[in-house]
């Protein structure tokens, strides 16, 4: 079971935040939007260890380049230590999911804001 945004980031472009987790060598569904609902969305993320010895954060840009692909950037900053972490953008059954895979052996915490450009 993903993390699931709320309902109150509408077309005009508000930024909505989340907070969780990411169980150790799994892979969570962090967001999911309906391909029609969007022609950009902007994420910001942060991924830590519980002890904080260890934090990712980044930025994703993704636009939609038809009604079902998508082309990402990611621009992403190591803070601290060293994450064995993937954050990739999958389009599956018409629906953009965010997705963050844990390579590591413990548990990963996560923020991400993000920002919907409506189409």
């Amino acid at each position: 079971m993903g993390i699931q945004f709320g309902s109150n980031n509408g077309p005009g472009g508000a930024w909505s935040q989340v907070p969780g987790s990411v169980p150790a060598s799994s892979t969570v569904i962090i967001d999911s939007t309906p391909m029609s609902e969007f022609i950009g969305l902007d994420y910001i993320f942060t991924i830590w260890s519980d002890d904080k010895t260890k934090v990712r954060s980044g930025y994703m840009r993704v636009i939609r380049a038809t009604a079902t692909s998508t082309k990402e950037s990611v621009h992403g900053k190591l803070r601290q230590g060293s994450l064995s972490v993937e954050v990739n953008m999958t389009v599956v059954s018409g629906e953009a999911r965010l997705e963050i895979t844990n390579n590591e052996s413990f548990n990963l915490n996560v923020e991400v804001a993000r920002l919907l450009l409506g189409g």
